[in-house]
């Protein structure tokens, strides 16, 4: 029931909506807090529950730590939402303002952060895997 315990993980409204922006960039604790209008010790609280059930990975770069969400869950997180979109257009703005905020704070980095391959489609399987399936889940880099 690995499923079943990753929704209840991310059923919380803040959790959820520090799990998109790190299923599509590396991010540290204060741009995330920032972002989202969050307290960092609130942050914090919600990465510390996602890495208790091992659902991020944290790369230190100097003095700050960088999240970003782990496959299999950053695509079944993304793939969910494009479905919802497809399903409920009503809802297609939600979560935009959360993504034109970290655009906003972070501006040409952005791009440097980025997680590959971008996910804006429904999933596509060949022989019960995802195709579009990061070779490398730990790398952030555009593929050549």
């Amino acid at each position: 029931m690995k499923l079943v315990e990753y929704y209840s993980v991310i059923g919380h409204e803040a959790t959820y909506r520090i799990s998109m922006l790190l299923a599509r960039y590396a991010l540290s604790v204060q741009e995330i807090a920032n972002a989202l209008e969050l307290t960092q010790p609130h942050v914090s609280h919600k990465l510390a529950r996602l890495r208790q059930f091992d659902y991020v990975n944290c790369n230190r770069q100097g003095k700050r730590s960088f999240y970003r969400l782990k496959e299999p869950w950053r695509s079944i997180l993304l793939h969910s939402e494009v479905m919802w979109h497809k399903l409920n257009p009503e809802f297609a703005d939600e979560g935009a303002a959360d993504l034109q905020a970290i655009e906003k704070l972070l501006g040409a980095e952005l791009e440097d952060r980025k997680i590959y391959p971008v996910i804006t489609s429904t999933p596509v399987l060949k022989d019960g895997a995802l195709i579009d399936a990061p070779a490398h889940p730990t790398s952030t880099r555009k593929p050549a």
